[in-house]
């Protein structure tokens, strides 16, 4: 066989067959992941979905102090609370107050509850005030106010466990 005869040959355009079985799996694998790259891609370049969403985390309230002051032996206490919105729209917001207070053991108990209602907060503000909780009563005799019994009323009753500020 000469050089030349070499070259003349036709050779297929199409290949042995060996390599023919991996074309076609190879090809759908790449498309696959170029798909999923594209849609990855188009995701993250969104961000998030909307600026006004908000987490219900973005609502932050606690008490400012860990006394109630008694003003009264009707059960009116005043409860240093504070509420922030960490959120990025202006929120109406409404609170619940628990108080409780003392170990219940040879120690005044008292337990009440109120709510109040913040009509503007804006985003990043935060409010401190004093709420005004009416209705507490001495645990041992949940019909009468704290003053119900005949014993001196403290000025202050320490904030105990089951104390509470929730808003939503």
């Amino acid at each position: 066989m000469t050089l030349t005869d070499h070259f003349s040959k036709p050779k297929s355009v199409r290949g042995t067959g060996k390599y023919r079985s991996w074309v076609w799996p190879t090809s759908l694998i790449v498309a696959a992941a170029l798909g999923a790259l594209v849609t990855l891609v188009t995701i993250w370049s969104l961000g998030p979905t909307s600026p006004t969403v908000e987490r219900p985390s973005s609502l932050q309230a606690a008490f400012g102090s860990n006394t109630m002051q008694i003003v009264d032996q009707l059960g009116t206490v005043d409860v240093d609370v504070w509420v922030k919105n960490e959120g990025r729209v202006t929120k109406s917001v409404t609170c619940a107050v628990i108080v409780t207070s003392g170990t219940g053991q040879r120690h005044h108990m008292y337990r009440g509850s109120a709510a109040f209602t913040l009509a503007s907060l804006e985003p990043h503000e935060s409010k401190h005030l004093v709420e005004v909780v009416t209705g507490v009563y001495y645990d041992g005799d949940a019909t009468g106010p704290i003053g119900s019994r005949p014993r001196p009323i403290p000025q202050y009753a320490r904030l105990g466990q089951g104390s509470d500020v929730e808003c939503a």
